[in-house]
């Protein structure tokens, strides 16, 4: 006994050191919920330091609400004031830049100033979410009755929101805690597996999520199934996409709906948003990504160090183009609120 605990010792508190060293540098911003799989955390207030892709750091102060929520208000003197939710992913919620500087607090500066309104935007969601949980938040906020309602859809969500999908690209730190949504049966369900029961003590650990994360990354490298000719796999993603973009539509009656992408697609399925979105009536918002290919090809700085997400100049760029085209589409006439 004396033997195993001088064996197990040091081992529990190298990893007690790495969790708090974790926790310090860097928390998270996240924490489990058994409903949603995860959530941002409520009165959330931390200084990041952040770098662009080209090496240049910058600091981004990330700040939640009492509600778990992001928000951007602009309260002047003006008469009319305007309510805006948005629901995204990390391309929203991530503490890639500070509030003040993400792609919708430069988009609500811009219309706010062009039309002499003032505005309340909220901005929920969370990294890595799909569709269902968008849904699951929009059910949550559709109370709020906003005018204006954007959806930030991303490229990934057809993969995020297919279970079999997702374990065929080894998705562990989402597919363990991410509730799913069967079409024919119109129930939400949760993936099991022994795994996943053993860890789910550790589900808030930052340590876990660290390794679940690089693991999945190294699993996908090595060991995952392609999928390129899957038919059967992108018509059930198509269609449970589609029936919960509709769901979301739907639980905002009196909003204008509006819905972009954070990246430009490619590939079958992910160029299909723009189609199922103008089918189910959303306003379909595509020159930021004409935007960010244009920064792209002139070789500016506009990503974070993950490559894949914006930066502060990205965040600008992108949003100057949805003001730019809400403006071209009149959604902000006076005579329309």
């Amino acid at each position: 006994m004396f033997r195993l605990i001088l064996i197990t010792l040091p081992l529990i508190i190298v990893i007690f050191v790495l969790e708090i060293t974790l926790n310090f540098l860097k928390p998270t911003t996240y924490e489990k919920d058994d409903f949603l799989g995860w959530k941002l955390k409520k009165n959330f207030k931390h200084e990041f330091s952040n770098f662009t892709k080209k090496n240049k750091k910058y600091s981004t102060i990330f700040i939640t609400n009492k509600d778990g929520n992001l928000e951007f208000n602009l309260n002047g003197s003006y008469e009319k004031t305007i309510k805006i939710l948005i629901i995204g992913d990390s391309f929203s919620t991530d503490p890639l830049v500070s509030n003040e500087k993400f792609w919708y607090s430069v988009m609500s500066k811009k219309i706010a100033e062009t039309n002499k309104i003032n505005l309340n935007t909220t901005i929920s969601g969370g990294g890595g979410y799909g569709t269902l949980q968008q849904l699951l938040i929009s059910n949550k906020l559709k109370s709020l009755n906003p005018d204006i309602f954007i959806l930030q859809f991303c490229i990934n969500d057809f993969e995020n929101n297919i279970l079999d999908w997702e374990k065929r690209n080894y998705r562990f730190s989402q597919y363990f805690w991410r509730p799913y949504f069967d079409l024919d049966s119109k129930q939400i369900y949760y993936e099991k597996n022994i795994f996943k029961s053993i860890l789910k003590p550790f589900k808030d650990s930052r340590l876990l999520s660290v390794l679940l994360s690089r693991t999945g990354i190294l699993a996908e490298k090595y060991f995952s199934d392609p999928i390129q000719n899957d038919k059967e796999m992108f018509e059930s993603s198509l269609k449970t996409t589609k029936y919960l973009l509709q769901k979301i539509f739907q639980n905002f009656p009196f909003s204008k709906k509006i819905i972009l992408s954070c990246k430009q697609a490619s590939n079958f399925p992910d160029t299909e948003w723009k189609k199922i979105g103008n089918e189910i009536g959303y306003i379909v918002l595509t020159e930021n990504n004409k935007a960010i290919e244009g920064a792209m090809r002139e070789n500016l700085d506009i990503f974070n160090i993950d490559g894949g997400h914006y930066n502060e100049l990205g965040n600008k760029i992108f949003g100057e183009a949805i003001a730019n085209e809400m403006e071209k589409k009149k959604l902000l006439n006076s005579s329309n609120f």
